[in-house]
This record gives C-alpha cells, structure tokens and sequence, in this order.
C-alpha cells in the first residue's frame, strides 16, 4: 500500500544534495554534513548501528532512524589490524546511494563508503558491512581521488580527478567476478565523460559525442537498443541515439532517460526521428 507524502523534519542548514537507496537516504548540506535517516539493518544510516533489537521470542526487528540523523563519524580502518583512526573535517560534497549503500565524496576528492559489504561493493577488498563511512583507501592521495559517484543496486561508477578515467567497483554482471576495489573500465579509457548513471544492474555514460551504455540479461527496454540488441553484458555504443547530443544519463529500475541538446539546428534535426511519448490516457 503506497502511503500519502509525508514532510520529512529536518532543522539542519539548507540541503544541497539528496540520494535514495532502498528504505533508506541521505542529505548533505551546505556546509558539508551528511544526514541519513530510514532503515538501518545493514549499517546504511552510518550511525554506528545496525538498529536490531528482539522483539519477542525469535523475532527480530530493528530501531528505523525516523528523523534526518547527523553523520559524525568518519574513519580510516586498517585492513590487517582493523585498527579504526577518525578523521575529522570531512566536508562532503557529493552522495549517492545503491540498494543498501552509500558511498560520499569530500572536498578533497576522498571517497567513504558504509553499509552492505557484499560482492565489494563499499571499495574495502573485503565484504564486511561498515556501519560509519569508511574512507576507500585505493582512491586516497595525489591524482587518486574522485569527482563524481554515482550508485547502482550493488556497485558503484566514479569519475577520477585524472581525465578520461573511470572507476567501478561491486558486482553489475553477475556472471563476473566482482570488483572487491576500485578498478579502471577499459573501455572508457580516454573518454570526455560528461555525465554517469546507473541502475539496478547496468550503467550510461555521456561522453564526447556518444553514449555508452552496458545492461546485462535479463534487460526490459533499458539499454535503449530497440530489438536489435536486448541486452550487453559489455559497454557499447547507443547508436540508437547517432547524431544527438546527450547532456545527462538518467537510470532507474528496468528504465533509462536523456536529455538532449536542442539548441542549433542540427540538434533539432537529430531528434525529429523520435516518437513522442503520450501516456495521455492513463490519467
């Protein structure tokens, strides 16, 4: 049953980025601090708790974060020791969340990651859950950190501060290893990449005069390829959008979006081949 929009209570500085993951999110704010709020089962509100408690004989249940919760713990972990060092001044810049993740960016291009572990996705070489942010050590230091990150369901794509390089790490292709530390997309080598999306499994990118695209089987509709090509497991061009200029990639779940440069006349004449949607009769 879907409820009616509820006001969220939020009494921090003006937000200046949202992200959603599943029965979770996160806000950052004008001066850099995280709040997360929602289901915390496997760490993802960063509050240093899983929220579990017992309910009654064998059941579980957890404590859900009801209200906009200040991050305020941040850590560097040892891989072998586990020895945990805080970090302080952390001001964040960029979210993003996957199903039950969350990986931010700080103002010195650092990247911590916390929630589900599993198939890598957090960055650690390792597959246990983090419940603070936990810096990604392969992305820290001169020329390793990143600009941009953008979440998919259980991996992440990340533009580097070396132009033409993106990283991912997690698992999109279940019929791959997963990705246990940030590693470079061979295919992306070189790129002029403008804008990145991810869905629950695949991934779009806009770079140069082209979109890339990978959406492995089993694909409704997402990779944009019409009946020519289902699905690929491998990034590929769209041709399907040949001669437009794409300025952002959208993913959701079994869906993606563009939108189009339509200010010369070329652009016009590029897109003169689209159907419009009308969904009209469906109010």
């Amino acid at each position: 049953m879907v409820k009616k929009p509820e006001l969220v209570t939020y009494d921090g500085p003006p937000a200046c980025r949202v992200a959603c993951g599943q029965e979770f999110s996160g806000i950052v704010d004008v001066q850099g601090n995280v709040y997360m709020f929602g289901s915390p089962d496997n760490g993802q509100c960063g509050n240093n708790t899983e929220g579990k408690f017992i309910e009654k004989a064998g059941k579980e249940t957890f404590h859900y974060v009801e209200e906009p919760l200040r991050v305020d713990l941040f850590v560097e972990k040892d891989p072998k020791t586990k020895k945990v060092t805080p970090i302080r001044g952390v001001n964040v810049k960029e979210i993003s969340c996957g199903n039950t993740h969350t990986v931010v960016i700080d103002d010195k291009n650092r990247a911590f990651s916390w929630g589900f572990g599993g198939y890598g996705r957090l960055g650690h070489s390792e597959t246990g859950n983090e419940l603070v942010p936990r810096l990604i050590k392969f992305l820290d230091g001169p020329r390793r950190g990143i600009r941009k990150i953008v979440c998919g369901g259980n991996f992440n794509l990340a533009t580097s501060e070396i132009p033409g390089t993106v990283y991912m790490w997690g698992q999109y292709n279940s019929t791959k290893e997963a990705n246990m530390y940030p590693k470079p997309i061979a295919d992306l080598s070189g790129w002029n990449v403008r804008s990145i999306a991810c869905g629950t499994k695949g991934w779009m990118i806009a770079a140069d005069e082209s979109v890339i695209g990978c959406s492995p089987s089993p694909c409704f509709g997402e990779l944009g390829m019409g009946e020519y090509k289902k699905s690929s497991a491998q990034p590929l061009e769209i041709t399907k959008l040949e001669g437009v200029h794409v300025l952002a990639c959208g993913m959701g779940v079994s869906h993606s979006v563009f939108i189009a440069r339509n200010d010369t006349d070329a652009d016009k004449k590029a897109l003169e081949k689209y159907h419009s949607l009308d969904q009209s009769d469906l109010d």
